[in-house]
Formats: structure tokens, C-alpha cells, sequence
């Protein structure tokens, strides 16, 4: 797990840097805890470490900004809303999108 969560670290790090050589900005998005994620521990404290080491990386750059999508698809109990999701577990359902994109409209109109 500590292995798998600095290699994302370093990933988000890497493009971080090079879209701010670009002077973009950028909005990082969580990886979002489905259901299929949750049946596992060792996955979900995964997701949840590398969402931290995510979110860490974007506050040390002025031009990121990381947006946790998971509370849009989660019930006030943090619980995924199994309706959001097909049966797999892991595809979203059209009304998922609408939140996710819901989520992200004050995020990406502060960067724009």
C-alpha cells in the first residue's frame, strides 16, 4: 500500500509540475470509493491513502487544486448511493454525472 501510494504521489507530483511549466491550471480529482472498492480493506485504505497523498500534493502547488468527488456519490454516512452505480459496482449511472459535474463547476470556474 505505502509502496503503491507514493508511486501515485510521484505521478500526480510529475504532472502537477509540468502543467504549471505550461502556467495552466489545474483541478485534480479524487479517486472516488465505489462500491466495488469497498469490499476489500487492504482497496479502501488504498483509496483513501492516495487520496490524501493527492490532496497533499495539490496544496503545495498555488495552480492545483484537488476536488474529493466521493462526497457527491456518498449518503450524509460517507456510504456509496448504490443507485449512482451499475451493477458492477464501479460505472456510474447517468445521474452520477450529473453530480460529479455538479461538484466540479465552482472548482473549475475558480481556475478558469
Amino acid at each position: 500500500e505505502a509502496d503503491a501510494t507514493r508511486e501515485i504521489a510521484a505521478n500526480v507530483r510529475a504532472f502537477i509540475s509540468a502543467v504549471g511549466h505550461l502556467g495552466s491550471q489545474v483541478v485534480v480529482c479524487s479517486i472516488i470509493n465505489a462500491p466495488q472498492k469497498r469490499v476489500s480493506n487492504v482497496t479502501r485504505d488504498l483509496v483513501s491513502a492516495a487520496n490524501n497523498a493527492i490532496r497533499s500534493e495539490c496544496d503545495l502547488a498555488e495552480h492545483a487544486e484537488f476536488v474529493d468527488l466521493n462526497p457527491a456519490l456518498e449518503d450524509e454516512s460517507g456510504r456509496p448511493l448504490l443507485s449512482l452505480y451499475l451493477p458492477d459496482g464501479l460505472h456510474y449511472r447517468r445521474e452520477a454525472y450529473t453530480r460529479i459535474r455538479d461538484a466540479l463547476r465552482e472548482p473549475v470556474m475558480r481556475r478558469w
